[in-house]
């Protein structure tokens, strides 16, 4: 359920920046984690890939810092 509704915020956030990006707003910009931005996107394509009977490894070095930028922007990349 957590995970359930985390995505339902991210799409939320996703829906509201494109509804910005139509009038031309700056993203929002804060310290995200990109191997956090890295597991949720393998999360959503996870049943996709299973279906396909493609399997991911990921190997995410835990000492990598921070970076500022946006969060959603991110994902989607």
């Amino acid at each position: 359920m957590r995970h359930i509704y985390e995505e339902a915020e991210r799409a939320g956030i996703i829906l509201r920046q494109l509804l910005l990006n139509a009038r031309e707003t700056l993203p929002e910009r804060r310290m995200v984690s990109l191997n956090q931005i890295v597991e949720r996107a393998m999360d959503l394509q996870g049943f996709s890939l299973a279906a396909e009977k493609i399997r991911v490894e990921i190997d995410l070095d835990p000492a990598l810092p921070f970076i500022q930028g946006d969060p959603g922007h991110l994902q989607q990349v």
